[in-house]
Formats: structure tokens, sequence, C-alpha cells
């Protein structure tokens, strides 16, 4: 489950939930629950406690509010720990393991002293403040024994043993509460996790091609525009398959699209994190390389025209198999916008297959035009 993630071009990870609930931060609500907390147990504990234990609990409650605070400057999870189910991390477990403990410290200091009522109204904060941190737990369900067990459970151990029937009976109220908080956090999390289930298939059937996998020309075309917004340096390849409507004319579209899968799987193995690789048309295929040169870009052409070479899809008729073109562009030599790019990749691909096929060449500069008309792939490029 990922915690405030996005992905390299900004579109928002679909995971079951984020750090940001109804936009509220997971460091904000663990302020605000000390913060309330205290406040509550400041009247109710006025008279009953000491002034200076009292002003020294306030003064904890204070600090560990402003350090709870702070935390927002903390990433809660690690892009590696937020890659694990439930989204527990480090951070996120020191967080709720520490507030868990002061008010665990909190209710077994200040029971003792409380009279029967004052020790009702303990219990309710302690509830109160754990079912506040219900954002969370429905994040990550794991945290909310971290928290719960050191708040609640002392005190609940304390009433429990108490020779009074009616501090035991108040015990086996708060210990279902807990029970009850602990159903109902499931609950809440397996609803966030049934939506995001359903939006990120929405979103991938969107955003990618059904047959292949790869993204589809649309999420291409986004991604492209935000290399050009951010002015990040990328290199374009174009690549287009030799041959493939023989393959479709004479073995069928069925062993056509099982070659399209074949490629699809290549090229989404090829590329790096942070590049996309997308089919564009019928036959024809791009990638998008960040921070890559003409020279590293040339060495990735090559393997791809390799491993496309070596698909064999077997057939009554044979063997059936394709080579394909392939054209590179930088963005350091179009100095333009990612259109210009993909234009100029589209027409070194136009070379390759001049050349002979089954090579690829890298466009030259930003006036290197083709003569051709354009494309629709170039007609039709967001700018």
């Amino acid at each position: 489950m990922r915690i405030d993630e996005r992905d390299e071009y900004g579109a928002a990870e679909l995971g079951p939930a984020s750090a940001e609930t109804g936009g509220v931060r997971v460091d904000q609500i663990a302020a605000l629950s000390t913060l309330v907390g205290a406040a509550a147990i400041a009247v109710c504990f006025w008279d009953a406690v000491p002034r200076n234990v009292l002003a020294a609990w306030s003064a904890a409650a204070a600090a560990l509010t402003a350090l709870q605070w702070q935390a927002s400057r903390w990433p809660l999870l690690t892009r590696r720990e937020s890659d694990s189910d439930d989204g527990v991390g480090v951070r996120l477990v020191a967080l709720s393991l520490g507030a868990g403990s002061f008010w665990g410290i909190a209710g077994l200091t200040l029971s003792p002293a409380a009279s029967m009522p004052q020790q009702a109204m303990l219990a309710v904060v302690l509830i109160s403040v754990t079912a506040l941190w219900l954002p969370v737990f429905a994040v990550a369900p794991r945290i909310y024994w971290l928290f719960a067990v050191p708040a609640v459970l002392p005190m609940v151990y304390a009433l429990l043993t108490s020779p009074p029937s009616a501090q035991a009976a108040m015990g086996s109220l708060l210990l279902a509460a807990v029970a009850v908080l602990a159903i109902v956090t499931r609950t809440i999390h397996r609803v966030l996790r049934a939506d995001a289930t359903v939006r990120r298939s929405l979103y991938h059937q969107a955003t990618h091609d059904a047959l292949v996998g790869l993204v589809n020309r649309a999420e291409f075309d986004r991604r492209m525009r935000v290399l050009d917004t951010i002015g990040s340096q990328y290199a374009v390849l174009f690549i287009d398959l030799d041959h493939f409507k023989v393959v479709n004319d004479t073995a069928g579209h069925a062993v056509g699209d099982e070659l399209l899968r074949r490629i699809g799987a290549i090229l989404g193995e090829v590329v790096r994190r942070g590049d996309t690789a997308a089919r564009i048309g019928g036959d024809e295929f791009a990638i998008v390389m960040r921070d890559c040169h003409a020279q590293d870009a040339s060495l990735i052409a090559t393997m791809i025209l390799e491993r496309i070479a070596g698909v064999r899809i077997p057939t009554d008729a044979g063997g059936q198999h394709v080579t394909a073109s392939l054209g590179i562009a930088c963005s350091a030599r179009t100095k333009d916008s990612a259109a210009r790019a993909l234009a100029a990749a589209d027409h070194a691909c136009y070379a390759a297959k001049h050349g002979g096929r089954n090579r690829f060449a890298v466009a030259g500069g930003s006036d290197d035009r083709a003569e051709r008309p354009p494309s629709a792939l170039v007609t039709h490029a967001s700018i």
C-alpha cells in the first residue's frame, strides 16, 4: 500500500490509501488527538491531581504534540517500505507506538487517584483518542494494535483487577470498545482496498493498450507533455514492424496478435523504471527514455532489434516472425517540443526502413526533416 506517492509523470498512484485522508495528514491526526485528549484530561482532573503532576503531564503532552506536528517533515514511509501490503514502515510504527505508550502511561498514572466518574471519563478519552486515529488504522490496520495495546490495555488490566465490580465492568466495556474499533478498522480497510482495486483497474484500462499491456497512445502523449513541461532530457525510440501485414494475411490475426503481445513483453522488459513503452498504432510502438543520450539509446535499440528478430510463432505453415525498423531522436538534438522529437524519431525510422529494414537510424538534428508528408502519428501528436 502506497502512502503519498506519485509516479514519475505526475499521475497519482491508485493504491488502497494515501497519507492524506480527507485532506488531513497522518502527523496532523496524531497531533490533533494528543491535543484534544490532553485538554479533556486537564479539565477532568483539574481538582483530582496535584497541580505540579498535572503541569508536568500537560508539558509532556505539549511536547508530544509538537513532535507529532513536526513529523510532517519526515517521510512516513520510504519507497521500499511503501511497497508492503499494509504500508507499515519504521517511522509510522515509531509514531504510533510512541503515542500509544504516552496514553498508556497517562491511564496508569491518573486512574488510581481518580473517582469512578473520572475513571469513566479517562476511559472515554482513551477510546476517543484511539478512534481519532481510525483514518491511520484504515490505511495500515496492523498499526491499530501497536497503538491500542500500550494506550488502552494497561488501564483495562488495572480496572479488571480492581476489587469493586463496577470498575471490573468498566474494564470489560473498555475491552469491548477496543474489539469493536478493531473490527471497524478492518472493515474500513477492506472497503478502501476494494475501492482502490476498482479504481486501479479503471485507470489501467484507460491508460494501457488492451492487447499488449503497454501504455496507450493517449497516455504516451500525456507523459511526453509532462517531459516538455519539466524540461527533462530524453530519447524517443520509434519502432515499426517490418512486413507485419504479411503475417496477418498469411497466418491470420490470432498469430499477429500473439506476435504483438510477445513484442510488447520485450519492450516492457527492456525499459528502465521511469521510462515508458507504448503501443501507438497497429504495428507501431514507441519508447521514451528519460536522461538518455543517443549512444545509450543505440545500445538499447540494438538489443530490441535482436530480441524482436528472435521471436518465432509456430503455425501449421511454419514459424512466423518479423523484424523491425527503429528510429531514435534525442530532445537535446531536436531542441523543441515532444511532438518534434517524436516526428524526428518517426523520420529516422522511415530512413531505417529505406536503408534495408531490421536496423535503426538516429535523427541528425533539429533541421533533419522528413521529405514525405507528415504521418498521422505526427499530425495528431499533442504539442
